[in-house]
């Protein structure tokens, strides 16, 4: 891959989605001409090897394809990625999300102008298939350099984007942080992303970078919100990492890691009124059963007492209905005017690949 483009790589790993593929590329090819793509294939049994065949013809020395013989698992189809890299930066995105334009340019000028910075970071916003906002940006969001201790307390507190889709990477990032652990769960980027922050200053640019894609069936959407291993895993990493630390850095670490768990209780007491309204009581007794089997007694208590509740007075269920009817159309309303918001950007956008 010694090329004149070797200074940029994007890695899109991908698995079985070639019709929304091909527009990534596009969108990417549109950034500049001084980068290239590597396609990581988890395995595909669609059309993706044909789809990328076609660019590879078209922008020879710009983007290299490479399939797996059988599937990885994607942490490891991401590593597969990475552990292709050669050029002087990189940046990742998932096969159906989108980069701003002018991202790549200006997150790279970046770090050329500044030497000390491995990360550059951009906000992100999130849209649906029919191109309406689901997620505005980050409410807090502002432009400057912070140091690990700064980057890890907003990371974790979701004040900075908690995906790597707007952020662009110097290669020595890979050296000081390593790899992606691929065996800690469905929560394994973020832990890395972790590990990226408190090993390297950061650049945060108050501006879209990317726009990410949310689909019924994607990877994320299919994470269950109490994966009864994510404890265990959440003390696979700490173990692990904690002794690779500095002192200074395993007081940010003591400080901060344990944040990266979900709010179990406060998820638990939304899931277990939803699960009601859905009359699905195996779900329901599997919630009870996480909090006794993590040993969570104080909280195991109260969701119990929330479920006796909810049965004595099944009326609850008819205003839970109603609520849910009521913030639906509530959000209806907040993503029309945050869709307007971002009309030029979406625009944009779409005409990098139509």
């Amino acid at each position: 891959m010694n090329n004149p483009y070797n200074l940029i790589t994007t890695i899109i790993p991908t698995y079985n989605r070639s019709s929304i593929l091909s527009k990534t590329i596009r969108n990417v090819l549109s950034q500049n001409n001084l980068s290239n793509i590597i396609i990581s294939d988890n395995a595909s049994t669609d059309n993706t090897s044909e789809v990328v065949k076609k660019f590879s013809q078209l922008y020879k020395n710009r983007v290299y394809y490479f399939k797996n013989i059988s599937n990885i698992g994607i942490y490891n189809n991401f590593n597969s990625g990475l552990k292709r890299v050669k050029s002087k930066y990189f940046n990742i995105m998932s096969d159906d999300d989108f980069l701003a334009p002018g991202f790549i340019n200006e997150s790279t000028q970046i770090l050329e102008n500044n030497s000390d910075i491995n990360v550059v970071v951009f906000d992100t916003i999130v849209i649906n298939k029919n191109y309406k906002v689901v997620a505005d940006r980050h409410p807090k969001y502002f432009e400057g350099i912070m140091n690990a201790g700064q980057s890890v307390e907003k990371f974790v507190k979701n004040e900075i984007p908690r995906t790597w889709t707007g952020m662009m990477f110097r290669s020595n990032v890979l050296i000081n942080s390593g790899y992606i652990d691929d065996d800690i769960g469905p929560y394994a980027d973020g832990y890395w992303l972790y590990k990226v922050f408190l090993n390297n200053k950061i650049f945060l640019k108050n501006k879209i970078g990317a726009i990410l894609v949310n689909h019924d069936k994607n990877f994320s959407n299919s994470i269950k919100t109490f994966d009864l291993k994510c404890i265990d895993h959440h003390k696979i990493f700490k173990e692990r990492l904690y002794s690779k630390l500095s002192p200074i850095n395993k007081l940010i670490m003591d400080q901060t890691l344990d944040l990266m768990l979900p709010n179990f209780f406060n998820l638990a007491k939304i899931q277990i009124m939803n699960l009601h309204y859905e009359k699905n009581f195996n779900d329901i007794n599997n919630l009870i059963s996480f909090f006794y089997k993590n040993n969570f007694k104080h909280h195991y208590l109260e969701i119990k007492k929330i479920d006796s509740f909810i049965k004595k007075f099944p009326i609850i269920i008819y205003l839970i209905k109603i609520l849910k009817i009521v913030n639906r159309s509530k959000n209806l309303i907040i993503s029309f005017f945050t869709t307007y918001k971002f009309k030029k950007l979406i625009s944009e956008i779409k005409n990098t690949y139509e």
